[in-house]
């Protein structure tokens, strides 16, 4: 029988997240964690993400499979509920989901009991019907009238077209400022999927208040970028797992000056705190101030340019 995965619309959008940010290296373990869920449930939540069509598991980590993915970063609920609603809209349980809970006038049992029937789905109706009913009403298909029963929308909302329509022009803004601020040589060298992508959805997430996030997507493109640069400048970061790591791996094979291992350090530090939880330092987790995640998103870029200039030969510059 074939099976429909017991989860939530926000844990697929959480996990699609967790695997955008780890740049096709995302396992169930890192999603998990990210989710703070036991990774039987993270991996539910995949299940449906890959069900979507949003993530592929390629044996050797879970990566994006679709565009949508990229977009589901956003910070703003109604921009994530629009992107979510173009995914449902090929997915056949919810689709038939959808035109039984009409038919039988908004009662979500009979349409997860008729759901079952028809594709031969192994799970109990009423986790179907809650799996269902959380992807239909997050993507604002569906909507409460109390008691239990539901109204059908399938209309794609003028206000979801222009979300959908606001989260596409926001990122490839993004994409152009992130550039701008970019020398010729830097864009000619880095990576696009795994450097200039995570930078442009930094970009994002500080111009909708998303600190934390931006820190996190800057973090990603730093580090990918130190992979690159590594295997030009001979230096062995293949056990270095984490940005400090790797900058620790420069600083041990004195590639790079002092003052630019320094500049390493303070994002490692930064990114530590945002994506580490409870600091036993401190004893608890650290509040990401909004000018921060724009900081560390420039210092980022100047990083790059340093380290990029100084393997070139190029004057020190900082």
């Amino acid at each position: 029988m074939t099976r429909l995965p017991e989860t939530t619309a926000d844990a697929v959008v959480a996990a699609v997240e967790a695997v955008v940010l780890g740049r096709g290296t995302a396992t169930e373990q890192m999603v998990a964690d990210f989710l703070d869920l036991p990774v039987p449930k993270a991996r539910e939540a995949l299940n449906l993400a890959e069900d979507l069509g949003l993530v592929r598991d390629t044996g050797g980590g879970i990566e994006s499979a679709s565009p949508l993915a990229r977009l589901l970063t956003t910070p703003v609920l109604q921009q994530r509920a629009a992107v979510l609603r173009v995914a449902v809209e090929s997915y056949e349980p919810f689709l038939i989901f959808r035109e039984r809970l009409y038919a039988n006038g908004g009662v979500p049992s009979s349409a997860a009991q008729q759901t079952r029937s028809l594709l031969g789905l192994s799970e109990h109706r009423e986790v179907i019907k809650e799996t269902l009913i959380s992807l239909g009403t997050y993507c604002r298909s569906f909507r409460s009238t109390g008691g239990g029963e539901h109204t059908v929308q399938f209309e794609y909302e003028d206000d979801l077209r222009t979300q959908l329509a606001g989260v596409v022009s926001q990122l490839s803004d993004a994409h152009l400022r992130v550039r701008d601020w970019l020398s010729e040589d830097l864009r000619a060298y880095a990576a696009t999927r795994d450097v200039l992508d995570p930078l442009a959805e930094a970009y994002l997430k500080v111009s909708q208040g998303d600190a934390r996030g931006a820190i996190l997507n800057a973090g990603n493109a730093v580090e990918s970028y130190l992979t690159q640069l590594a295997g030009d400048m001979g230096v062995n970061v293949a056990a270095a797992h984490g940005l400090g790591a790797k900058v620790a791996a420069f600083e041990t094979a004195k590639v790079l000056p002092k003052k630019i291992i320094a500049i390493g350090r303070y994002l490692s530090n930064i990114r530590n705190g945002a994506d580490h939880g409870v600091d036993p330092d401190v004893g608890a987790s650290w509040t990401i101030r909004d000018g921060t995640g724009e900081d560390f998103l420039r210092v980022s870029v100047t990083f790059m340019e340093i380290t990029l200039g100084h393997h070139q030969g190029k004057p020190p510059a900082l």
